[in-house]
């Protein structure tokens, strides 16, 4: 079932953004075929002066959406390498650059191979 759907959570829609960001958030986008199949919402802060990208204000992650390819498991996985790849290049420029994902979000390689340094932190859902 394919859906129109581009985000996972509250925190990456644009009412949420507007809200605890209003006029500092973007997203880079990756379309096929007029059809997104890639997301990343992103907010720049102030930091020492300078922009960077961060997670606003209560706002527990802000990360990726891949659309799944609906293929095998390493078709799955190459698919997306490639749009976390495009998604990463478009992003701005900055000093400095945090993006919290959430728990789903379990292949962060493409951050790796783009030179970003890679830290894991645990959270708790209650049922």
């Amino acid at each position: 079932m394919v859906t129109d759907r581009t985000t996972t959570s509250l925190f990456e829609e644009a009412y949420w953004l507007d809200a605890v960001a209003p006029g500092r958030w973007s997203a880079v986008e990756v379309a096929r075929d007029g059809v997104v199949i890639g997301r990343l919402p992103y907010a720049i802060v102030r930091r020492y002066g300078q922009s960077a990208i961060a997670k606003p204000w209560y706002t527990t992650w802000l990360g990726p959406w891949v659309r799944p390819s609906g293929g095998k498991p390493t078709t799955e996985l190459s698919h997306q390498h490639q749009i976390l790849g495009e998604l990463i290049a478009g992003l701005p420029k900055t000093i400095t650059s945090t993006i919290s994902c959430a728990p789903e979000q379990t292949n962060m390689m493409a951050f790796h191979w783009a030179g970003w340094r890679l830290g894991m932190a645990y959270t708790h859902r209650l049922p």
